[in-house]
């Protein structure tokens, strides 16, 4: 199963559910691997979603991916907060399993400022694509699509990455 559970770190005193995995470590390189129906809508994998939301916001994060908390799963939660910014419309906290994302071509290029949770006190300057579709399964496997502009999009693929 895809699961790592050598990286599952409970911690009692609410704390990350999760030790978030080093850059160094083989999983956060690898594909992810697609799950079935029955593995998005199953306990093991709603008990993995429930646990990297915990860990994503104890760390103070926007968006956590399945490989950065040791599971292999192609997974990623991503919100836009309310007032991030005055031009950034929020977007709810979205499960997206089995992620697939498209570039549209004539949105140009976005530049900002970027951390990464696997990456802690580090920050960087990244060019992305201005605009994006994601496709995905929501938490009851029905297909779903998204399209997403600005920072949104650089967002998306941001976590998206972490699955390739």
């Amino acid at each position: 199963f895809f699961f790592s559970w050598y990286s599952i770190m409970c911690i009692a005193a609410g704390g990350p559910v999760y030790r978030l995995i080093s850059k160094e470590q083989a999983i956060i390189r690898a594909v992810a691997t697609t799950l079935s129906l029955t593995q998005i809508t199953s306990a093991a994998t709603k008990a993995l979603v429930r646990d990297m939301r915990i860990t994503m916001h104890d760390e103070y994060g926007i968006g956590i991916a399945a490989p950065q908390v040791g599971a292999g799963a192609a997974i990623f939660v991503a919100f836009i907060p309310n007032n991030i910014a005055p031009d950034v419309k929020p977007m709810p906290e979205t499960v997206f399993y089995n992620p697939t994302l498209s570039i549209v071509e004539t949105g140009g290029y976005v530049e900002m400022w970027e951390s990464c949770l696997t990456i802690p006190d580090k920050i960087g300057k990244v060019k992305r694509r201005g605009e994006v579709i994601v496709n995905y399964f929501n938490e009851k496997g029905e297909p779903r699509s998204i399209e997403a502009k600005g920072f949104t999009a650089a967002v998306l693929q941001h976590e998206h990455d972490h699955l390739n």
